[in-house]
């Protein structure tokens, strides 16, 4: 019925007809807005606004080709202003956002044969050092503990969020930035967030703000040690 209606309206775009631009918002409605986290949904945004849908958003979905997807990937620029070769990383995150669009476009039968098939993802330049990751021992995670005990509470908050909760640098901006006044959280929890089953969360970063050794009252992992 709902089909019909959408016919009748003239609201049906037949697959054949749709075009890339098109096609990247039914991907972001029936998938990104349901299955991401908001940060991976604006970095896919950025990514489609900035290198993707210039190039290809006119173009109809069953004409786009391995080769001018090939093509794109290869004369991908900087959209900041700044010198410079766009870094592998940017590369990368652009190959996924078109390894998911396209994944879609084929598993709902928009196209027959996913143009991203054969197409290698970005490899970090030859001469790239790789640099060996760093991470604080048990020791050294408690001495930091204990030596921003004597910080404000802003920062023993955030030092303590980083190490306990092992949040990422954008998670743990985006927790001390974004407060939700009605539950007196710090956290805005996204989709894959790793506070999003800890609804007493609030508690726990009143008690921190207060400088108080606690466990988390609904986790078996405690946050600090009490010797």
């Amino acid at each position: 019925m709902k089909f019909k209606k959408e016919v009748l309206s003239g609201e049906y775009i037949a697959p054949s007809n749709m075009i890339f631009s098109d096609f990247a918002k039914e991907w972001e409605i029936k998938f990104a807005l349901t299955e991401l986290s908001q940060t991976a949904i604006s970095n896919h945004r950025l990514k489609l606004k900035n290198h993707i849908l210039p190039v290809n958003g006119h173009m109809h979905m069953d004409k786009i080709n391995q080769l001018m997807l090939l093509n794109l990937m290869q004369n991908l620029t900087r959209k900041d202003g700044n010198k410079g070769e766009l870094t592998y990383h940017s590369k990368q995150d652009i190959y996924r956002t078109l390894q998911s669009v396209f994944k879609y476009a084929t598993e709902w039968k928009v196209i027959e044969k996913n143009p991203m098939d054969g197409i290698k993802k970005p490899k970090p330049p030859k001469d790239a050092v790789k640099e060996k990751l760093q991470v604080y021992n048990e020791d050294e995670i408690a001495q930091l503990l204990q030596l921003v005990q004597s910080e404000p509470s802003h920062w023993r908050l955030l030092f303590t969020l980083a190490v306990t909760a092992g949040l990422r640098r954008g998670e743990l901006l985006l927790s001390l930035h974004e407060r939700n006044t009605q539950t007196a959280s710090y956290v805005h929890p996204s989709r894959n967030s790793h506070f999003q089953d800890l609804s007493c969360f609030p508690l726990f970063l009143f008690k921190l703000l207060w400088g108080e050794r606690t466990f988390f009252p609904c986790s078996s992992r405690s946050i600090f040690n009490s010797n």
